[in-house]
């Protein structure tokens, strides 16, 4: 469901904006989506390491 609803969000976005605002709105998600991905496996990779070690 929250694709569907991004989905629509950004073609509704898309109409709305100039095609150069649409290309920076639709880059900065890009990159959060990318730094989000990051910090997730940093995360998972650290919570392992820290079991791994005996501390969980």
């Amino acid at each position: 469901m929250p694709t569907l609803l991004g989905f629509a969000t950004g073609t509704l976005l898309s109409a709305r904006l100039s095609p150069e605002a649409w290309r920076r709105l639709a880059s900065g998600g890009l990159a959060g989506i990318a730094a989000t991905g990051l910090v997730q496996a940093l995360v998972q990779a650290l919570g392992k390491a820290f079991v791994a070690h005996g501390h969980g």
